[in-house]
Order: C-alpha cells, then structure tokens, then sequence
C-alpha cells in the first residue's frame, strides 16, 4: 500500500475505505458508465442547442407561409394552431431526439409540452418568426 492510499483510507473511514477498493477492483466497469453517459448528456446537448431550434424555426417559418393575409398580422387562434402542430411533431420524433431534462442531469423524450417549455415555443416566439419571415419579403 503506498501512503497516498493509507492516507486515503485513514481520512475515509471503513465506509469509505469499502467504497475505495470497490472503485479500485472495478474502475474500467466505472469507466465504460462514464463513456455511455458521457454519450447521452452530449447528445442531448447536442440536440437542445442545434437540431431542435434550426427544426422547430423551419416548421413554424413552415406553417406561417400558409398563412396568408393581406394586412399581413397572425391572430392569436393561428398562433395556438401553430403551437398544437408543432407539439404533434415533437410527440411524432424518434427517441434517439433527446434533450436534457430540468437539472440537466439526464435526458428526456420527446414531448411537446416539455420541449415547448424548455425551447419558450409561445406566441411571443411565433409572431418573431412571423416578424422576419415579413421583413425578408
């Protein structure tokens, strides 16, 4: 035993002396643990910051260029419409389009009400894509 771990052992008590050899006999289990997880919070990630936004701004730009009227508003019915079918879509991807839950600790599912809340998919959200798709024409 080197003195790094009888002082290790020393400070941790017999508890913590079990959870350290335990941790020693089977660090490459722990490992590959940390590597799959490591995947799916990066993933996770991955998918909250780039796919899911650049996704859901094309399907709304999408719904908005059907809508057309000639004073060139959207109506608050239109936008609760927008938001409905944009929840189906959420409700309709695949599993492996994950984002990060409430602490970030983990990754959740699609749903559509909990990726409109995590992404702020409201009307305030809708009428700025509105508002550009104008000022682009």
């Amino acid at each position: 035993m080197s003195f790094i771990d009888g002082y290790i052992r020393f400070f941790l008590g017999i508890p913590g002396q079990m959870a350290f050899d335990l941790a020693k006999d089977y660090q490459y289990a722990i490992y590959a643990f940390g590597f799959v997880y490591g995947i799916f919070v990066t993933m996770g990630a991955y998918n909250y910051r780039t796919i899911l936004p650049r996704c859901s701004e094309r399907f709304i730009a999408e719904r908005l260029q059907h809508i057309k009227r000639p004073e060139g508003g959207i109506s608050y019915e239109e936008t609760e419409q927008i938001i409905a079918d944009w929840k189906q879509m959420i409700n309709s991807l695949p599993k492996y389009m994950c984002i990060m839950g409430k602490r970030d600790y983990w990754v959740v599912w699609p749903d559509g009400d909990e990726y409109a809340e995590k992404l702020r998919i409201d009307h305030g959200y809708i009428k700025k894509i509105h508002d550009r798709l104008q000022q682009q024409s």
